[in-house]
């Protein structure tokens, strides 16, 4: 089941189903605006009613391809085997048991967005972006206001303190979303509309981001725009290797570099009063007190989500108190959860999933990998691995840029070797 090739049973057939599936699509950012939380259930229920409404339509081919479903078990096994080694096996198992639920409903997404139709996209993909645009202009004013729509949500008054943190989510959900739109709204063939929707969605990301307080949703954003611009770099046989390579080393070294660094930077950076107010002081001595802690059980870790339940030895120097919920960084997590054991099946992982970024056609791959590198940058700084939005808003955007390259079929190669 190739991804570049749309499957021959599509929504089409159905029409308005594809349509609905679009608005479906385009709700996700909108309402993540002010419910971020709801990526949770949103991207699995979507896929779930549109693959259902495909199967009752007529005969279709696997839901999941080989590659789809080892993508999606690998950390869910992963999760029920660490409870061998957990101090809490039934918490292990609790934990698997809402990520598998999270990830093999949302992952539905991808094979429904396989059957929408390129004539469908050419009519109707200018919602994608415009949802992005218009859902960042939201919480850019909403920022710049003093938050009154997020207020309302949360049934706080305006006289009420209110940090800023709050659109942190729905800030996350725009900037990696945005990365697919840019590319929906790059293959709209009518000119004007082209300019109008990748002008608003530079306009629009570029106002949230200077109104918000996520400064892993900033970094995230020029990260992906700097993929984007190295991505030829990528598409060879050598590329793809050093890709895979270099993250693959950042993930083996995480623990010995945040060991290695949190004194002298931590230090230099507190020293500077201007980079005082950043969080990098804090994150770094989390850091730091997670990777002594791996060292205890190097091999196979302590199991799926075991720091919140975990007393750390730490001076409280910038971070004050001796508990974290998650690492802050998706390699810690890697190790402190399954060890070397996991790491080495992070790393297989990786190779899957950049195999499968670069087998979609040329010009939606460079999309879908801005889209990676903006990921991996908030995964590497941010949100824990298991939070379920997360889960979420990452299957999101996997269908978002798998819709893409049916948009941009025209431009591919057909490959019976590419799947996912």
């Amino acid at each position: 089941m190739s991804i570049v090739r749309p499957d021959t049973a599509r929504l089409e057939s159905g029409y308005p189903a594809p349509v609905l599936f679009l608005v479906a699509l385009a709700f996700l950012p909108v309402f993540a605006t002010l419910a971020p939380r709801a990526m949770v259930f949103l991207p699995g229920l979507i896929g779930l009613v549109f693959c259902a409404a495909a199967c009752l339509r007529g005969p279709s081919h696997r839901i999941f391809s080989r590659t789809l479903w080892a993508l999606i078990l690998a950390p869910v096994l992963l999760g029920g085997l660490s409870a061998l080694w957990s101090a809490d096996p039934a918490q292990a198992l609790e934990r698997t048991a809402k990520v598998t639920a999270t990830l093999l409903t949302g992952a539905l997404l991808i094979p429904a967005a396989r059957r929408i139709s390129r004539e469908t996209l050419s009519e109707w993909g200018w919602l994608l972006p415009g949802a992005v645009a218009c859902s960042s202009l939201v919480i850019a004013l909403d920022l710049i206001a003093g938050l009154p729509l997020h207020r309302l949500a949360a049934g706080v008054e305006a006289n009420v303190p209110f940090d800023p943190f709050h659109a942190n989510r729905g800030v996350v959900v725009a900037t990696l979303l945005f990365f697919p739109a840019l590319g929906f709204a790059w293959f709209i063939t009518r000119q004007r509309m082209k300019i109008f929707l990748c002008g608003g969605l530079f306009v629009s990301a570029g106002l949230m981001l200077f109104a918000c307080e996520s400064q892993s949703a900033q970094m995230a954003f020029f990260c992906g725009l700097a993929a984007l611009a190295i991505f030829p770099l990528f598409q060879t046989r050598v590329g793809k290797t050093a890709l895979w390579a270099l993250i693959s080393t950042g993930i083996f070294a995480a623990p010995w570099v945040a060991m290695a660094v949190f004194a002298p930077l931590a230090g230099a950076i507190d020293a500077h009063e201007s980079l005082r107010e950043m969080s990098a002081p804090q994150r770094l001595e989390i850091w730091d007190f997670i990777a002594r802690k791996i060292m205890e059980r190097p091999f196979f870790g302590f199991g799926i989500d075991a720091t919140r339940d975990m007393a750390f030895d730490t001076a409280e120097l910038y971070h004050k108190g001796n508990t974290i919920l998650h690492p802050h960084d998706v390699a810690l997590q890697i190790w402190i959860e399954f060890g070397a054991f996991g790491v080495v099946c992070a790393v297989v992982f990786l190779a899957g999933l950049i195999r499968s970024i670069m087998a979609l056609p040329p010009r939606t791959a460079r999309f879908a990998f801005g889209g990676f590198a903006a990921s991996l940058s908030i995964a590497a700084t941010g949100y824990g691995m298991w939070q379920g939005w997360w889960l979420g808003t990452i299957l999101a955007l996997a269908g978002w840029s798998v819709l893409l390259a049916s948009q941009d079929f025209s431009q591919s190669k057909p490959s019976d070797s590419s799947e996912t």
